[in-house]
């Protein structure tokens, strides 16, 4: 695999030269057009200086009476999109639907469809089979809520079949997906290892066994190959929190896990893996906030147990706020521990004081998971979920609460993108 792995870095070095300086020489509407496929290719973290310098450029020149019908302007709204709802009306005729020359640009339509409710209708049957697979998939599930690798390895393949394209940018993201997916596979293996030398599946058979998985959301908040360091440590957090789950969800009485949350680190087994290299880079502060940020995990479990063994259906207000510690808060800042010097001690100051940002993601993660387990997590007795809150707290409907869910789901990412786009505080790389 090492073998592999040289030759692979040494072809992404020399492919990634070649296309800078084809970039160079190019106008600054193929520039627009180049930045959305490098992104979509999954390669353009290895040109962010250059990519953050042009999107400078070309937000600083915006202007709403510049916009064209052509497929660089919908791209370039779609770089610079703010909350400002009115510039869409630069796009439509005066009925006050899009105009029929952008809705027959597909291509265009792609690049910003997902920040509209609904979408103007693209019609399916005309189009060649590779570009419908494109609209489907890009209806299906928008681009900013996937996962980047699996988007990239979806649109490699549609891209290769794109008569237009350009073989240079095709080969650099094969060759820089096959590297990095040979580092992903030894990370994998690392991770179960260290979950087997446990000895978990064997002494705590109750629990789930999947590191794979584990590491799998992992490289969701990132796949690139400098953050190697960090994605061990989330996949390592993920597992764990997966096993403290099960075990407050079905193992032990409330005395019993009482007694286990006041343990909670011993069970984690991270503490002493984590301190030395962190000391080194001058910050073992965040094992002190790692294990903080797990006793309140513990707390929050220990809370739902509780409430199931009191017969207690908490209101959506209470279940919201404790689902915020069982949700992606110790996940949002296990994601700091591993990223260097990008988050020193005020970054994950910011976090403790539960930006809006960091509210929406563990609102979305909780209300996304609660829609897909509800049956299951009922069946076995747990606590009642957000469909069953709000069924129960507003006399709503099954249906009625599930849509209502999905409208809270659609706020929190319009929160995510706004605090994204126009952060308060906070470094980039860590949103």
């Amino acid at each position: 695999m090492n073998s592999q792995c040289k030759a692979y870095a040494k072809e992404v070095e020399m492919l990634k030269g070649q296309v800078r300086k084809q970039a160079v020489v190019k106008k600054s509407a193929e520039k627009i057009l180049l930045i959305n496929t490098l992104e979509r290719l999954g390669v353009s973290y290895h040109f962010e200086e250059e990519i953050e310098e042009l999107l400078q450029l070309v937000f600083a020149n915006f202007q709403d009476d510049s916009i064209d019908d052509s497929i660089c302007s919908l791209l370039q709204f779609s770089f610079v999109y703010s909350d400002n709802m009115g510039v869409f009306n630069k796009f439509k005729d005066m009925d006050g639907k899009f105009k029929e020359s952008l809705i027959q640009d597909v291509t265009g339509m792609l690049s910003f469809s997902c920040f509209l409710q609904n979408p103007p209708p693209l019609m399916l049957p005309s189009l060649n089979p590779n570009l419908a697979n494109q609209v489907k998939r890009a209806l299906h599930r928008c681009l900013h809520r996937s996962m980047p690798r699996l988007e990239a390895r979806h649109y490699i393949s549609f891209y290769e079949k794109d008569p237009s394209r350009d073989e240079l940018l095709l080969r650099f993201a094969k060759v820089d997906y096959n590297l990095l997916q040979l580092l992903h596979k030894q990370e994998i293996c690392d991770v179960s290892r260290w979950w087997n030398e446990m000895e978990i599946p064997t002494k705590l058979p109750y629990a789930r066994n999947r590191p794979t998985e584990c590491y799998f959301w992992s490289s969701f908040a990132y796949f690139e190959p400098h953050y190697s360091f960090a994605r061990v440590i989330l996949a390592k957090v993920i597992m764990v929190m997966t096993l403290l789950d099960d075990t407050y969800d079905a193992y032990g009485t409330f005395e019993e896990l009482k007694q286990f949350t006041n343990a909670i680190w011993a069970l984690a087994n991270l503490h002493g893996e984590l301190e030395v290299p962190l000391a080194t880079q001058g910050r073992s502060y965040c094992v002190d906030r790692l294990r903080q940020r797990f006793k309140d995990l513990a707390r929050a479990y220990e809370l739902e147990i509780k409430w199931v063994e009191d017969g207690y259906a908490p209101t959506m207000e209470e279940y919201f706020a404790n689902g915020i510690a069982t949700s992606t808060g110790t996940l949002l800042l296990a994601s700091f521990v591993g990223i260097g010097e990008f988050a020193k001690v005020d970054a994950f100051d910011w976090l403790h004081a539960n930006p809006r940002i960091a509210v929406a993601c563990a609102i979305v993660g909780r209300l996304i998971n609660d829609l897909a387990s509800s049956e299951r997590e009922q069946e076995r007795g747990h606590i009642a979920g957000a469909l069953e809150c709000y069924m129960k707290e507003f006399s709503l409907s099954k249906q009625d609460a599930i849509d209502e869910i999905n409208r809270r789901i659609d706020d929190g990412w319009k929160d995510i993108n706004e605090e994204i786009l126009r952060p308060t505080w906070s470094p980039c790389i860590c949103l």
